[in-house]
């Protein structure tokens, strides 16, 4: 019981580790096509070549692959508990089946 939620949990933090360098490597990269250097104004860098919600994949992305994520983890959790059931229903039917 105790390797298979290690593994669980392992699965997780690979998903999630998965997750975050997609949004850092999506934030930090220029994915715009060429249309000139980019300007600095104050903190703001502008490019040329900006598109209305074209800076919004990298949490379209990350946001995608956490969702996946958490359903995985979920249905990980309802099959867990599902067997348990199972278990325990089992155990019930052996003690019933002893009395009587």
């Amino acid at each position: 019981m105790r390797n298979r939620q290690t593994v669980i949990i392992s699965i997780l933090s690979v998903f999630l580790v998965a997750a975050l360098v997609a949004l850092f490597v999506s934030l930090t990269s220029d994915w715009r096509l060429p249309g000139g250097w980019p300007r600095f104004v104050g903190s703001t860098t502008i490019y040329e070549s900006d598109a209305p919600g074209e800076s919004n994949l990298g949490y379209l992305l990350a946001g995608t692959l956490l969702t996946w994520a958490g359903f995985f983890a979920y249905a990980i959790y309802l099959a867990r508990k599902n067997r348990d059931l199972r278990r325990e229903v089992e155990e019930l039917r052996r003690l019933l089946g002893e009395r009587g």
